[in-house]
C-alpha cells in the first residue's frame, strides 16, 4: 500500500512539474514570437531635431531580439536605450562591460530619494484611495492588480497607447515600482479626444469633468477609513480646450470633497509649479546628487536663459524624479519596461503617490500645506548644460517632507 502511495505522489509531482515546465516553454515561445529581430543597434544622435519623442526614443529596444549582435563597443548608445524584460540581449562577451541591463532595470524600479525608507517605516498609503484617469489597462499586472478596487471604461477609450496606463499606475502605486505601494486604486480608462471640423484631434475636458464627478460619487459610497484622496491624471487643460470651465469647476468640487486633483495643469488649478529630473541609468536613485535636469526640457529652457535668468524662471518650481524609470509593461502580467527618458506624464503619478504618503503620515494634510512643506523641505542641486552651471533650487526630499508633515497639527 505504501509503495502505491509513493508511486501516486511521484506521478503527481511529475505531472505538475511537466505542467509548469510546459507552461514555461509556452510562455517563452509566446515571448519569442512577440520579439522582432534586430540586425543593427540604432545610434543615438544628440542633435536630431524635434519632435521630442522621436529625438529621445531613438534607441528603442523594447521587444527586440538582439542576440545575434556584437555590441560590446556601443555603451554610449545603449545608455540612451529603452528596453523591457522581453528584450533578448547578446551573450555577455558581446555586451559592454559597463552596461548591465538587469541592474539598470532593477535600479529603475526604485522610486528614488529614499522613499523606500518611508515604506519600511510603514508609510505606504495602505487603505488610502488613488483614482487614476488614463488609457485602458488590458493586462493584470502583478505590480498593482490585487489593489484595483474599481475599473471602468468611459467614452470608448482608445487602445493605441496601452503602455501609458500601466506605467502611470505603477509609478503612483506599484508594489515594487510605486511611491505608494499599498494604496487602493480606482481606475477610469477615458477617451477625451474628438476631431474638429478640420479633422484635427482635440481634447474635450467636459468628459474629464464628468469622470471627476464619477470619482466623487464613488468616493461618497466608500467608508470613511478608505476614502479616495487623490485623482492622478497625466494630461493638462488650457483655456482653448473644450470643457475648460467645466474642468476647473470639477477640480474645485473635488477639492471641497477632500480630493486633490493632480494633473499637468497643476499650476493653473492650484498655483503649484513642477518639473522633472533626469538621472544617468547607473547612478544611485537615492542620492540627490545623482539627479540632473530632465532631458526633454533642459535644452529648450537652458538654451534661452543664462544661469541668472534661469534662477528667476525656476522660482517656485519643484523638481521630481522623471527619467530612467522602470514601469509596469503593457503586454504581460510580469513585464517591466525601462524608460530612459520621461515627461510630465511620469511626474504626475509620482506627486500623486507622494501626497498619499503625506496623508498616511498626517490625515489633516491639505494640498496647500503639502506643497508649502514640499518647498520648505526641498534641496538645491547644481547641474551643468553646455559648460554652464545652473541651480535647481527645489528638488523634492521625501523623507524630510514626511518627517515635517508628521509634526504638523
Amino acid at each position: 500500500m505504501k509503495k502505491y502511495i509513493l508511486l501516486s505522489i511521484t506521478i503527481i509531482i511529475l505531472l505538475w512539474s511537466g505542467y509548469f515546465f510546459s507552461n514555461k516553454i509556452s510562455k517563452e515561445k509566446e515571448v519569442s514570437t512577440f520579439l522582432s529581430k534586430s540586425y543593427e543597434l540604432p545610434a543615438f544622435d544628440e542633435n536630431l531635431p524635434d519632435p521630442l519623442h522621436v529625438r529621445l526614443n531613438q534607441v528603442d529596444l523594447k521587444g527586440k531580439d538582439l542576440s545575434e549582435l556584437d555590441i560590446n563597443d556601443r555603451s554610449k548608445d545603449l545608455f540612451h536605450a529603452y528596453f523591457d524584460t522581453t528584450t533578448k540581449w547578446p551573450t555577455k562577451d558581446k555586451m559592454p562591460k559597463d552596461y548591465n541591463p538587469k541592474e539598470i532595470l532593477n535600479m529603475g524600479k526604485d522610486p528614488g530619494l529614499d522613499i523606500k525608507k518611508l515604506h519600511k517605516q510603514g508609510i505606504t498609503g495602505k487603505n488610502i484611495g488613488i483614482a487614476i484617469l488614463d488609457s485602458p489597462l488590458k493586462n493584470k499586472h502583478e505590480d498593482y492588480q490585487d489593489r484595483i478596487k474599481h475599473y471602468e471604461e468611459l467614452y470608448n477609450p482608445r487602445t493605441d497607447n496601452l503602455m501609458h496606463g500601466p506605467a502611470v499606475t505603477s509609478i503612483a502605486a506599484g508594489k515594487t515600482v510605486g511611491v505608494a505601494p499599498k494604496a487602493d486604486i480606482y481606475y477610469f480608462a477615458i477617451n477625451n479626444t474628438y476631431l474638429d471640423k478640420a479633422g484635427n484631434s482635440r481634447m474635450d475636458f467636459e468628459k474629464v469633468a464628468n469622470a471627476i464627478d464619477k470619482v466623487i460619487n464613488l468616493n461618497n459610497e466608500l467608508p470613511d477609513n478608505k476614502k479616495i484622496k487623490v485623482i492622478s491624471m497625466s494630461m493638462g487643460c488650457s483655456q482653448e480646450d473644450k470643457g475648460y470651465k467645466e474642468f476647473l469647476e470639477a477640480v474645485d468640487k473635488a477639492s471641497k470633497e477632500g480630493i486633490f486633483v493632480i494633473s499637468t495643469s497643476l499650476s493653473r488649478t492650484h498655483g503649484f509649479k513642477f518639473s522633472g529630473l533626469g538621472r544617468f541609468p547607473v547612478d544611485n536613485p537615492n542620492e540627490t546628487s545623482s539627479y540632473v535636469a530632465g532631458k526633454f526640457w533642459e535644452g529648450s529652457v537652458f538654451s534661452k536663459n543664462t544661469p541668472e535668468q534661469f534662477l528667476e524662471w525656476d522660482t517656485g518650481y519643484v523638481h521630481f524624479p522623471m527619467d530612467s524609470r522602470t514601469v509596469a509593461g503593457p503586454n504581460y502580467n510580469d513585464e517591466y519596461t525601462f524608460h530612459r527618458y520621461g515627461a510630465f506624464s511620469w511626474v504626475v503619478p509620482y506627486i500623486s503617490g507622494l501626497y498619499v504618503l503625506a496623508y498616511d503620515a498626517n490625515d489633516k494634510i491639505t494640498p496647500e500645506v503639502f506643497w508649502k512643506t514640499v518647498i520648505e523641505t526641498s534641496k538645491p542641486i547644481e547641474v551643468e548644460y553646455k559648460s554652464q552651471k545652473y541651480e535647481l533650487k527645489h528638488v523634492i526630499s521625501p523623507v524630510d517632507l514626511i518627517e515635517k508633515i508628521k509634526t504638523l497639527s
